[in-house]
């Protein structure tokens, strides 16, 4: 079996939604409780350390939680991703909006400069004539959703370079997670009884770890969302115009 061919249908969740759900499930605890107690409730879900509960079932609970945390906040994610902002902003808020106008409009400035020149061809006097356009191009004009029109044609013709994009989609959809689950965690972490009990200077360095957090995994996510857009473009100019998987 090619594994490569299960990354779009599992792959994307385990990458996507489990990491880094588990990884905020487990942060959150750590940060709540302490570590102590953080790993017990993980191991066991029970305050005695004997596990009350079998490991089996624990398991897919922690793992059944982790996807679901990381469900919603990916929800929260992709509208901070599409956030636009229409006036001059300086600094952060620059960044903030030269990453929001990327994805899907910056991928149709690409369309708009390729599909809308009509191909041609010189004749006999060596002048240019139009030609008609191919299929590919006259379905992509028509369609509303390219990106997703991109995404099933690169799948249905070349299936690993598919699956390279779906790996590349769910890196980026982790890091956006991690970086809106640990954005919370800034905002909340000074209330958690764990934190209070430790002082004040120990809950200043979570806070300096958190934001570091938070500015790493949205660069890497950020730098995903620019090579995942610029792959699925160039991956499907070359299979419309011939280029064949080896």
């Amino acid at each position: 079996m090619d594994i490569g061919s299960l990354i779009p249908q599992l792959f994307y969740d385990v990458i996507g939604r489990i990491i880094p759900g588990a990884t905020l499930l487990a942060s959150f605890l750590i940060l709540f409780e302490g570590p102590e107690k953080a790993l017990r409730h993980l191991a066991t879900w029970s305050n005695p350390p004997e596990p009350s509960i079998p490991v089996t079932l624990v398991l897919i609970g922690n793992i059944l939680a982790a996807h679901m945390l990381a469900t919603l906040l990916g929800g929260i994610w992709f509208r901070v991703f599409r956030i636009r902002c229409d006036w001059k902003l300086v600094g952060v808020g620059k960044y903030l909006n030269a990453w929001g106008k990327r994805g899907e409009d910056k991928i149709e400035q690409r369309f708009n400069q390729i599909l809308n020149e009509a191909p041609s061809e010189p004749d006999e006097t060596g002048k240019t004539k139009a030609t008609s356009e191919p299929d590919d191009i006259r379905k992509m004009k028509a369609t509303t959703d390219r990106i997703a029109y991109l995404y099933d044609y690169v799948l249905l013709h070349c299936p690993k370079a598919g699956a390279r994009i779906a790996k590349l989609r769910a890196e980026q959809h982790m890091s956006g997670v991690l970086m809106i689950g640990f954005v919370i965690l800034i905002l909340c972490c000074y209330w958690f009884p764990y934190i209070k009990q430790s002082g004040l200077l120990f809950w200043v360095g979570v806070e300096v770890m958190l934001i570091a957090a938070v500015i790493s995994a949205g660069s890497l996510a950020w730098h995903l969302e620019k090579r995942c857009n610029t792959a699925l473009f160039n991956l499907w100019l070359l299979a419309s115009s011939g280029g064949k998987e080896q």
